[in-house]
């Protein structure tokens, strides 16, 4: 083999740890931010809390420290934190890992775990959670099997489904098991009424419902709270959005972040160095602590434009005089404040702001469109309306299907697929028209 010396030129794209820190900080919400500059504050002898924002804890001294870790120490067993619960997931993970499962179905039933949200529905289809996949028929087994486990009533679709799952594995031994699954099936948006008018409408006494009523109410609907995590997580809006005579008033939320300043010493500290590594190092650190400000000022500055645009151009909708979205994307907010899409997309990211009818999540404000043949744009959120609106007028006995939606929708101009029509409806939480149909009674 012979061996040969060759000289290339290439371009690569490399970000400063400086840069790296810009971007970092605009994806952050407060309470992240806040603790992103605590840290800052210390690792830095430049940067410095202003007096009134340093902490004060009264009730916990240094002799109250040196208690504490006494009395840790001789006492092991007590401990300062509570237990962490086991979450619904990592419970599910452990009665896969001891089934009877084999080994092609063990990887699907863990992916559909994962796909379980908060309450332990599995809302999303099977077709998204396995997208290179044409034949779904074992997948769908092996959803049945995960269904099967503890807690009941879990892996369901919705509230219908979940309910029935857990009939289904705590009832079946009841004398009116048969009943209190046609109430949930057939009768679950009727049970609010009053015993008698159920009982009328379904030729029943009203002691033969009571047990029935009683067994239904004792069912748990979110099945994953559960485990869920007993503490309380508190909403800390990232800015105050008001409406007034004037417009919008825009107030980022700066109660929670510490005022950080360049210590007042840090220039004389660079010339009482008395060597030139010294000196470096100093200036070093007065350079990042200069930078870490300027980077903070530019995100405030950042998500103040990009809080005013989203909110001027949802106007309409804020204050109720429309009541869909404008099309609005990232693209478009990137355009119109002339800077990188990927901006946008780290600004949006985890915030908060707080309205007068409570806290949203600025990217709920975004709205995906659809052009028309007319050249004219129309939001997905407008099309959900319009969708919701049919469904609503549509007849109890015949509820419309997905195929017949996307043909109303066509007849105002509007060509969408069935298959859009279906991810629209499974957003709004509908359920297909199979399980919307209600027999007549």
């Amino acid at each position: 083999m012979k061996q040969t010396l060759e000289q290339s030129l290439s371009l690569q794209l490399k970000l400063s740890p400086r840069l790296q820190q810009a971007i970092q900080l605009l994806p952050l919400a407060t309470l992240e931010l806040r603790l992103t500059m605590l840290n800052k504050a210390e690792e830095n002898p430049f940067l410095e809390m202003e007096d009134d924002d340093l902490p004060h804890w009264p009730y916990f001294s240094q002799s109250n420290a040196t208690n504490a870790t006494h009395i840790n120490q001789h006492h092991p067993q007590f401990e300062t934190e509570p237990p962490e619960r086991e979450s619904l997931k990592a419970y599910l993970q452990w009665q896969l890992a001891v089934s009877h499962l084999t080994a092609e179905e063990h990887p699907i039933a863990d992916m559909l775990i994962d796909a379980l949200d908060d309450d332990g529905y599995l809302r999303t289809p099977l077709a998204d959670i396995f997208p290179d996949t044409d034949n779904l028929v074992p997948h769908g087994a092996v959803l049945k099997k995960v269904q099967q486990f503890d807690p009941p009533g879990i892996a369901a679709q919705n509230v219908q489904h979940c309910l029935l799952l857990q009939a289904q594995a705590l009832y079946p031994h009841l004398p009116d098991y048969n009943l209190i699954c046609t109430l949930i099936q057939h009768h679950l948006d009727s049970l609010h009424l009053p015993a008698h008018t159920l009982a009328q409408r379904l030729n029943r006494t009203e002691a033969s419902l009571s047990a029935s009523l009683s067994a239904i109410q004792a069912l748990q609907p979110r099945p994953g709270n559960l485990y869920a995590s007993k503490h309380t997580d508190f909403l800390i809006p990232d800015a105050v959005v008001e409406k007034t005579q004037h417009g919008w008033s825009i107030t980022l939320n700066q109660d929670l972040l510490p005022k950080l300043r360049i210590h007042p010493y840090a220039h004389a500290s660079l010339r009482a160095a008395t060597t030139k590594q010294a000196q470096q190092v100093l200036k070093s650190h007065l350079r990042e602590a200069e930078w870490f400000l300027s980077c903070l000022q530019r995100r405030q500055e950042t998500l103040q434009a990009v809080l005013r645009y989203i909110i001027t151009q949802q106007s309409d909708f804020l204050t109720k005089k429309s009541p869909t979205l404008n099309p609005l994307s990232i693209q478009t907010i990137a355009t119109a404040l002339q800077v990188h899409p990927s901006t946008i997309s780290r600004t949006v990211r985890n915030k908060l702001i707080e309205m007068p009818s409570g806290i949203i999540s600025l990217k709920s404000l975004l709205c995906s469109s659809l052009s028309l043949p007319n050249g004219q744009a129309i939001s997905s959120d407008a099309i959900k309306h319009l969708m919701q609106q049919f469904i609503d007028t549509e007849p109890q006995n015949h509820p419309l299907s997905d195929e017949k939606l996307a043909e109303l929708l066509g007849k105002i101009g509007i060509q969408i697929s069935r298959r859009t029509v279906t991810k629209y409806r499974e957003a709004l939480n509908i359920h297909s028209c199979h399980k919307r149909r209600k027999p007549a009674i």
